[in-house]
């Protein structure tokens, strides 16, 4: 199928299923009726872009098909500078440019343009994200930022101008306050600074304290991602440099505190599944158990030493301490299964035999 022939049918066409798959069966056969000039290139790509743009249903058919067939046409069609073209044509339509998007709050289009299409672009194109950002400048709104500055974190690309990531963290979207809680997950190693006198985990706290209550899954599964994140970027530092241990230690304190006002009686199910959750991700770090064939088996090893040389050794690990063994034990008789079940199996699995004394032990019993 010629490019030029794919267009003209997808102008015409209420069905464009059939020639999307037209079109990644020719490009990805290396057949030569996929040759064509840029400027048609450029016209579907753009014709694939306001599909992704403005379809709320994020994981349907026709999206997933425009997206694998905006790829296998970027990888043989197009430069950088045909990108930024592209984009520049798609802020331009009238009905489906991004400060359109905004205005009306159309987050679900937002999202299924930043999942199936900007997202995978900025990871090929890394110098299209400076571009995207000076593009989305005047937006008043801070879900399209949001996401961008998520993206620069993720991949260590600075941006020429960033906003606070406190604006974000209180937004009504939970989606914004996920990216905001995102972005000093991604970068603890640059926040991590032994000479500034900020807390570099301040953000990160205000986030845990104002979202413990999270009741949604996506919000859940969003923060432990990030979580999990932040425990190895963490670990990864105290590996490297040992002098910026101090900060982490504070805020590991700061994190069991937070751990055991979630686990006290008369806090919401919410909150004490939310943290046993991240609980549980913490102290997986300390595992052991690896086998040597798994990939990851010398990283895991790597984890156990920084948690036991600087961790440990300063007192800041107390996560497996008698206090916090005491508070799971009180979450073994919750009324919620999944309390019960998730307590149990931490105290299995990450405490020492030898943590309560026999006297402290035949007390436990008689209770």
């Amino acid at each position: 199928m010629k490019l030029d022939d794919a267009f003209n049918e997808l102008q015409n066409c209420q069905d464009d299923i059939p020639i999307f798959r037209k079109l990644i069966s020719t490009v990805s056969s290396h057949n030569s009726d996929a040759d064509g000039n840029v400027k048609e290139c450029r016209m579907i790509l753009t014709y694939i872009i306001e599909i992704i743009s403005s379809n709320s249903e994020l994981g349907n058919e026709r999206v997933l098909l425009a997206y694998h067939a905006f790829y296998a046409l970027l990888s043989t069609q197009c430069d950088l500078r045909c990108l930024e073209d592209t984009v520049m044509h798609f802020q331009k339509l009238d009905s489906h440019d991004l400060y359109f998007l905004e205005k009306r709050e159309d987050h679900n289009a937002l999202q299924s343009l930043f999942k199936y299409w900007l997202e995978p672009t900025i990871e090929m194109y890394r110098n299209i994200l400076p571009f995207l950002w000076e593009l989305c400048g005047d937006l008043q709104g801070y879900f399209f930022r949001s996401h961008l500055q998520r993206a620069a974190a993720k991949l260590r690309i600075e941006l020429p101008e960033t906003h606070e990531i406190d604006r974000y963290i209180n937004d009504k979207d939970e989606i914004v306050r996920l990216n905001a809680f995102a972005v000093p997950c991604y970068r603890a190693v640059d926040l991590i600074d032994v000479g500034n006198e900020m807390d570099p985990f301040f953000q990160i706290k205000h986030f845990l304290w104002l979202n413990a209550n999270a009741s949604t899954i996506f919000m859940r599964e969003g923060i432990m991602k990030y979580f999990r994140i932040l425990c190895s970027n963490i670990l990864k530092v105290i590996s490297i440099k040992a002098a910026d241990v101090q900060s982490i230690s504070e805020f590991m304190e700061w994190l069991h505190e937070y751990f055991l006002d979630c686990f006290e009686i008369g806090s919401s199910y919410q909150r004490k599944i939310f943290a046993l959750n991240l609980y549980r991700i913490l102290l997986s770090f300390t595992n052991g158990n690896s086998h040597e064939s798994c990939a990851h088996h010398r990283e895991c090893l790597r984890y156990i030493m920084a948690i036991d040389k600087h961790l440990k050794t300063t007192n800041s690990w107390k996560f497996t301490d008698k206090e916090s063994l005491f508070l799971l034990l009180r979450l073994v008789l919750d009324s919620a299964l999944d309390i019960r079940q998730l307590a149990t199996a931490l105290i299995l699995e990450y405490f020492e035999k030898d943590v309560l004394s026999a006297t402290e032990k035949r007390v436990r019993n008689v209770l």
